[in-house]
């Protein structure tokens, strides 16, 4: 409301001179406050004279002129609370000495601001709570009134409170209902304001909307269930959110996963609005696509899953507007998506080789399915996302991937990255089971479950490493990788009593060691959400068998027993077929009471995936020495005898056809390549090597290798084996080719002990190395390693060599003189057989392998060595009838 008084006041002349006279002075008609004013004097004064002005307030509030000495003088109205009077006194003179005084009254007009209310117009509650409204209202000009008045909902008795502010008991809801109140603020003129607060009752207990992904009513009951026996991990993922409400933590996502997760567990509305501004923040905060990245494929790979999973959390608890926004941006995504795929050409241009990249694909492109389907705008769109989710996850995820190359549990690219790439397979089955009723292979997640457990060292000290590793190290603890992450999520997957007593007892030991993971929001995450804290169990709490096999990549996992003295052996056979993995066959590492005694070295890619960083044969070829020569073998490699009981493991395994190559320049140069293992328990290993080779195939050393060759001439081609340690093999005086290697843990006895005339090179991996980047092979990966071959090349090369080790603190005597037994020694009397007879602390052994290892040797006859007459005999490819 404007109101207005004009004053006239009039001009009051002091002196007049006939010379110079002020005629008048002028302003706006109407001045109101916090306005800018001009004031102009009009004046008739003689021709060629000089005039000056000189103007100031002489009543009235006070004001602060600009140009007083102009004949234009400027002020700004102030803010005042009724109309006030002021007065200027103008005083002229000229060049001759004549002076004029005039006083001009100005009206200042006063304008009523109406209140200022300030409260919030949008709040959720939870029935029955206590509630407050408080507002908070202003005027310029003085006191005011309000009054709240209840307009839409169940009618609750309204207290008025101090400050104008009120308080209510909200009512009690079965469905989410909407309280609508009125705030309507009057001051002293009758202007007002009136403010619309509308409230959201939620039930006392959430019930969790069917397009929530994940977070199920079962899920969330079983954790508050949980909680009431045992809050330790509801405490430690509610303390650690309570610092993030106000500041904005890097991985926005995984924050907001957990606030949503809070608020369906408890019902505090803080939560959710928490979740939302994250989410809003993180993702929705882009008008036209959302993230600045939202093609790249890290970007959709890794915040994708929190961006759209998490909008269904949060769904039912934003604008209908809001929600468009929202879905326009995921419909941007999805479209950009399903055509990188190739979806409407049935996948054909899709790449296969990255685990990661297409199991995150087929879960994001299935989570964006649920996301749109019941969208009113792109529910067509989101039935094609889910289609083409399904077609990624049984065509690539489950029949590429599970069932054939990474069949068995273990993934091919390592210890690593598998975990972190086996858990989108996880929540793909688990979401596809809650919102479609569709089955998922529990079987794989229990072999997952055993190849984690295996791939543990004894003593829980580390983990063996296959396949690319960026951050490598030697005694890595299970926390800091995502092998954790991956053992919560199989826990809210695995169904079986059974698998479950494993895998707890596995994950609880580790507990004792270091606690609980506390530096990743994702874990607490998972913690609340799939974690038992209280499971208990009458099965037993290991696995059945001391030895697991992954055929997929070719892993065989053998050991003594489950105690932490137990020696740990992992032997893999396979081919090159997916980015990151473990890319040589025959190779192997072996741990005792969890420190090394062989350990390959790691590392991301590079020189680390080369024979040369892995315990495996070398033959000369395209890539003097890769067991998949320029990425091309013809074939794969396999197992011809595993097995396994208390006293040893056997192994032979053939990987000729992977050291074969195909391509262009095909070159079948091996006609075996084979090496046979002897895992006598706890303390020995012995490795019998067998290569022929072809020396008129010699098609890619002509393509790849500057030796001179040309077509139709013969090259013998070098063979070797390689054996690294952690420290500097020392050559042992008057025994032959025997080193002994003590690195502070352990101590070990190394010997080559057929054939009889050997070159053994002792190689400084730090010099070897010297000038390679740290992510290829990390400082603390390079250590030593042997390089074994005959001193005459030969195009059948048979190596044995034995391995014999300790801890430092065990007082274990090595036997010096391992017998070779031969045909050419009068041991061997029949069939292509070697074998060794060796002492084992009380216990006297002899391995026989087989020199023709494509074939079983049902029989063979041999004469036993003095001593030897009670020995335990083992054949690998060898019949024995004991």
């Amino acid at each position: 409301m404007l109101l207005s008084i004009q004053s006239c006041g009039g001009d009051q002349p002091k002196k007049v001179s006939s010379n110079l006279e002020i005629v008048s002075i002028g302003s706006d008609p109407f001045i109101y406050e916090q306005s800018e004013v001009s004031v102009t004097a009009n004046i008739l004064a003689s021709s060629n004279s000089s005039i000056s002005f000189q103007w100031q307030q002489v009543s009235g509030i006070p004001i602060t002129l600009e140009n007083k000495n102009q004949q234009i003088v400027k002020f700004t109205s102030p803010n005042i609370i009724a109309n006030e009077s002021i007065k200027l006194e103008l005083i002229v003179q000229d060049s001759s000495g004549n002076e004029d005084t005039k006083i001009k009254e100005l009206t200042l007009l006063y304008v009523n601001t109406p209140p200022v209310v300030e409260v919030d117009n949008e709040l959720f509650i939870n029935a029955l709570s206590e509630v407050i409204l408080k507002a908070n209202i202003t005027d310029e000009e003085g006191d005011v009134t309000s009054n709240w008045q209840q307009k839409s909902g169940t009618i609750v008795e309204i207290t008025p409170l101090q400050n104008s502010s009120i308080s209510f008991k909200a009512p009690h809801v079965e469905n989410i209902e909407t309280l609508t109140f009125e705030l309507t603020a009057i001051d002293k003129d009758g202007a007002t304001t009136t403010k619309t607060i509308t409230i959201t009752v939620l039930p006392s207990v959430v019930e969790i909307p069917q397009h929530v992904l994940l977070l199920t009513n079962e899920r969330i009951s079983k954790v508050r269930a949980k909680i009431a026996q045992d809050d330790n991990a509801w405490n430690a993922l509610s303390t650690k959110l309570d610092s993030y409400f106000v500041k904005v933590p890097y991985n926005a996502g995984e924050y907001a996963a957990s606030f949503a997760l809070a608020f369906y567990v408890t019902g505090e509305l803080k939560y959710i609005q928490r979740a939302i501004e994250l989410l809003e923040q993180t993702y929705f905060s882009e008008t036209d696509i959302g993230w600045q990245g939202y093609n790249s494929r890290n970007s959709f790979r890794t915040g994708a899953r929190w961006a759209i999973m998490g909008y269904t959390w949060i769904k039912s608890y934003i604008p209908a507007n809001k929600q468009i926004e929202i879905e326009n941006m995921l419909a941007i995504w999805a479209e950009f998506w399903l055509e990188n795929i190739d979806y409407k050409s049935d996948f054909k241009s899709l790449r296969v080789g990255d685990s990661d990249n297409l199991t995150s694909l087929a879960e994001n492109i299935t989570l964006l399915g649920y996301a749109l389907k019941d969208s009113s705008q792109y529910a067509s769109l989101g039935e094609d996302l889910l289609s083409a989710g399904d077609t990624l996850l049984n065509r690539f995820v489950v029949d590429y991937y599970m069932n054939d190359i990474m069949a068995g549990g273990a993934w091919a690219e390592g210890s690593d990255y598998s975990a972190n790439t086996q858990r989108h397979w996880i929540r793909i089955f688990m979401i596809n089971k809650d919102q479609r009723d569709i089955a998922y292979p529990t079987d794989y997640a229990q072999k997952a479950s055993q190849a984690l457990i295996h791939q543990t060292l004894a003593n829980y000290s580390g983990v063996y490493k296959y396949g690319s590793e960026e951050t490598a190290t030697d005694y890595e603890p299970l926390r800091d990788d995502y092998r954790y992450e991956f053992a919560l999520e199989l826990m809210g997957i695995l169904e079986k009593e059974k698998d479950l007593a494993q895998l707890y007892q596995w994950f609880n030991t580790l507990l004792k060691r270091e606690g609980f993971k506390n530096t990743s929001m994702t874990t607490h995450f998972q913690r609340l959400l799939n974690h038992n804290p209280l499971f208990n169990s009458n099965f037993p709490a290991y696995p059945e068998s001391t030895i697991n096999f992954s055929s997929g990549i070719g892993l065989l996992s053998a050991r003594n027993n489950w105690t932490e003295e137990a020696t740990t052996l992992y032997f893999i056979n396979r081919k090159l077929r997916v980015d990151h993995e473990h890319k040589d066959a025959l190779s192997f590492d072996v741990a005792h009471r969890g420190n090394w005694i062989t350990k390959e070295v790691t590392g991301y890619g590079g020189w680390a995936a080369l024979s040369l960083a892995h315990n495996t044969i070398l033959i000369e070829n395209a890539e003097n020495g890769s067991s998949s020569p320029t990425g091309r073998p013809v074939g794969k490699p396999k197992y011809l005898h595993v097995s396994n009981d208390q006293h040893t493991t056997l192994i032979s395994a053939d990987a000729t056809n992977t050291y074969n190559m195909s391509g262009y320049f095909a070159t079948n140069y091996a006609e075996l390549v084979n090496r046979q293992l002897a895992f006598i328990k706890p303390n020995i290993v012995i490795t019998y090597d067998h290569v022929i080779s072809l020396p008129d195939q010699i098609r890619d050393l002509i393509q790849y290798n500057d030796l001179g060759l040309t077509q139709g001439m013969s090259h013998t081609r070098w063979v070797k084996t390689i054996q690294h340690f952690q420290s500097k093999p020392e050559k042992q005086e008057n025994l032959g080719t025997t080193f002994l290697i003590n690195d502070g843990k352990s101590k070990v006895l190394f010997q080559n002990i057929w054939p009889t005339n050997v070159n053994v090179e002792v190689v400084d991996e730090q010099e070897l190395w010297a000038g390679v980047t740290a992510y290829q092979i990390p400082s603390n990966q390079k250590k030593w390693h042997l390089s074994i071959s005959n001193k005459s090349k030969t195009s059948n090369s048979e190596l044995i060599n034995i391995m014999q080790f300790s801890s430092e603190d065990e007082d274990i005597q090595f036997d010096q003189e391992p017998i070779v037994m031969t045909k050419e020694n009068g041991f061997i009397e029949s069939n292509n057989v070697i074998g060794i007879a060796i002492s084992s602390q009380s216990e006297k052994f002899i391995i026989l392998f087989s020199q023709s290892p494509n074939i079983i040797i049902e029989s063979v006859e041999y004469t036993l060595p003095s001593g030897y007459e009670n020995a335990l005999i083992y054949g690998v490819g060898v019949s024995i009838n004991n």
